[in-house]
């Protein structure tokens, strides 16, 4: 019998029906590398708060604007930068006041968290962690005896968000993905218990199994997917366009006031209602590559 596909395109208001209050988001991307910021200021216009996030395990201006904007209660991460461009102001400002939870992670210990919850097991060894301070900072972090060697060795437990939001290359009606060729954004899709791909760029799906480039995400564990032409601005998107540097120096400016924050949020979230609006207030500084 053959299997017929469900479509899963939906328009971005609908993003909301995913998201609620005190809920586990996960955030695709790196910290300027195609980050799903359009699907972040839905996120900020949902009015959702007390977030518990995690990025991938190096997060920046998606992640940083949430914590900015007062919505995050918790934050695991590995990282989080803004690359070249410094500091992620409000993660430092809030983690150094003390007002945001932080569950430090090394790299290989968020990935093996991740990859427990895409396996369904309850836990996963990790090497590279006794004798260190993680150990003390992250309780949840056990010490067990290899039933094998007899060695110590760590285990962590899985990473499952509630709802992963990534930004994709290409996608189709039914939900496939070409993500580019990074292994952290496919291991998040499969660890999460939903998610949500906005993409670059709305093609059929046999365009996308001719694509060479990329790397293939089947509709299995896609959700929903929102067709978001400059999805990731002011991050990149490879073979798009490129990180929108005058972008990022006015939200480094705008970062150094909690007013002058608030207007930016003001001038590229709240009153630009709608990816349509955005991309009418920032005009031509997301060009093509």
């Amino acid at each position: 019998m053959r299997t017929v596909m469900r479509e899963k395109l939906c328009a971005l208001q609908d993003l909301r029906k995913w998201v609620w209050s005190g809920m586990f988001l996960a955030v695709g991307g790196g910290p300027l590398r195609i980050t799903p910021m359009a699907l972040l200021r839905e996120v900020l216009r949902s009015g959702v708060r007390d977030l518990d996030l995690l990025v991938t395990p190096t997060g920046g201006l998606g992640v940083d604007m949430l914590i900015g904007a007062g919505v995050a209660r918790s934050v695991e991460f590995a990282q989080i930068v803004l690359d070249e461009f410094g500091m992620a102001p409000h993660f430092r400002r809030q983690a150094e006041a003390g007002r945001l939870r932080c569950k430090d992670h090394t790299c290989p210990a968020l990935l093996s968290g991740l990859q427990a919850a895409a396996m369904g097991i309850p836990f996963i060894p990790v090497r590279g962690l006794i004798g260190s301070d993680y150990l003390r900072v992250r309780p949840e972090f056990k010490v067990v005896q290899d039933p094998y060697s007899g060695e110590e060795i760590v285990v962590v437990p899985p990473l499952a968000p509630d709802l992963a939001l990534i930004h994709a290359i290409k996608g189709d009606r039914y939900g496939n993905l070409l993500l580019e060729r990074t292994e952290d954004d496919q291991l998040l899709i499969r660890a999460a218990k939903r998610v949500v791909a906005s993409v670059e760029e709305l093609v059929e799906p046999e365009e996308l199994r001719r694509s060479p480039e990329g790397v293939w995400v089947p509709s299995l564990y896609v959700d929903a997917i929102i067709p978001l032409p400059y999805g990731a601005h002011p991050t990149d998107c490879r073979g798009y366009y490129p990180i929108d540097e005058d972008h990022i120096r006015e939200y480094l400016e705008a970062s150094q006031s909690p007013e002058a924050f608030q207007e930016y949020l003001e001038r590229y979230v709240y009153r630009a209602a709608d990816h349509e609006t955005y991309l009418e207030v920032i005009g031509s500084k997301a060009t093509p590559a």
